[in-house]
């Protein structure tokens, strides 16, 4: 994973505030960075699994199912023009290496990772 194909890339991005306005999604970075918690929607900082169900809006514009989740892409930054111009120009980064290097270690005799907030 040492360099980017043109397909992938050695980190997984998220973008934050898509909708926001530029200063709205800088404020939400910071309050990401300085907390050390990236949520979903609302935004509680405990680990959540869940799907909210709408029953009535159409299926076709993709908000009748709005699962409990983060979306990350691993675009290579030359071609992530697309992305931020609809998502987000500001955003957080993983190495993939470092992810897996870190909860690899983390994992238990239960093959569970630990979360924060939990044992």
């Amino acid at each position: 994973m040492a360099t980017e194909t043109g397909y992938v890339s050695r980190y997984l991005t998220h973008f934050v505030g898509r909708g926001k306005s530029r200063n709205e999604q800088y404020e939400l970075l910071k309050r990401i960075l300085m907390g050390h918690w990236l949520t979903h929607p609302p935004h509680v900082e405990q680990p959540s699994l869940g799907l909210t169900i709408h029953k009535d809006r159409v299926f076709s514009d993709n908000d009748m199912f709005i699962p409990d989740m983060l979306c990350f892409c691993d675009i290579p930054e030359a071609q992530l023009g697309i992305h931020t111009r609809k998502y987000s120009q500001f955003g957080i980064a993983f190495d993939k290496a470092y992810l897996i290097a870190t909860f690899s270690a983390r994992r238990g005799s239960s093959g569970r990772t630990a979360c924060r907030g939990q044992p």
